[in-house]
């Protein structure tokens, strides 16, 4: 029961992360990355990092949780990339 929990909150955390990346305004390619452009949209102080409280309702916790694997509770660039983020569509 706790693993179709955990899927479906992963599930749901994907749909939503797909429908802000998509939802986004066009990036022109001479100023970011596309990737670049969803990971500043949720770092909305612009501190590098997206913290708990940014990702809360567009990445479930526990995706953060697994992504963040230097422990600081907040995902930087690298750890982002490197959870996939920056390509869901």
């Amino acid at each position: 029961m706790q693993q179709t929990i955990k899927l479906n909150c992963q599930a749901i955390s994907i749909a939503l992360f797909a429908a802000l990346a998509w939802s986004a305004p066009a990036v022109h390619a001479e100023d970011k990355k596309p990737e670049a452009f969803v990971f500043a949209s949720l770092d909305t102080n612009g501190d590098g990092v997206v913290s708990k409280e940014e990702a809360e309702g567009k990445i479930a916790p526990e995706v953060v949780k697994t992504a963040d694997k230097n422990g600081d509770g907040k995902l930087d660039p690298v750890e982002f990339q490197a959870a996939g983020l920056d390509k869901a569509r």
